[in-house]
């Protein structure tokens, strides 16, 4: 939409986007009636322009249910885990992108002893690095969000101390 917006009217957009489609998508588009990529069509009821009438219609045959949405973006959190040689940065920003996800389609939760606990999971430490992380809340894993706030900040100071970051 974004390469086809401005330049082109939502006749031509629409045509533009079923051309740009591939495999059954594409094929799929292709069967809209003629009428509907020309003039639009009504979606319960409310007469909709082409490109909204053919986004519609692809999403209803293609996008994910709200359930499985839900499931899938939870269970990112739940079974989150590092990627082999990644620096922490990287993974703690795909902790975060992952736990925003999952707050977007309801399946965040707040409890920071398992968040704690799926996260530090993943880093793999060490003992001696558990406790270090741990420290700030007396070695026991955080239960409000100022404990877990501290914690990920001694995790990644860890982490550029591990992987050797410049200036540690």
């Amino acid at each position: 939409l974004n390469a086809t917006n401005g330049r082109l009217n939502p006749t031509a957009q629409a045509a533009q986007l079923q051309i740009n489609l591939r495999g059954l998508a594409r094929e799929f588009a292709i069967a809209i009636p003629a009428a509907a990529i020309s003039m639009g069509a009504q979606i319960n009821g409310v007469h909709t322009d082409p490109v909204t009438y053919l986004i519609w219609q692809l999403g209803n045959r293609f996008s994910e249910l709200d359930d499985e949405r839900t499931m899938l973006q939870g269970t990112q959190v739940i079974d989150f885990r590092s990627r082999n040689g990644e620096r922490i940065d990287s993974l703690l920003t795909r902790w975060d992108l992952a736990r925003q996800e999952a707050r977007e389609v309801g399946a965040d939760f707040n409890n920071f002893f398992l968040l704690s606990m799926v996260l530090l999971r993943a880093c793999s430490l060490s003992s001696d690095q558990y406790m270090h992380v741990l420290q700030p809340a007396n070695n026991r894993m955080p239960n409000t969000q100022q404990e877990y706030d501290s914690m990920l900040i001694r995790l990644r100071q860890l982490g550029h101390i591990v992987e050797s970051h410049p200036a540690n």
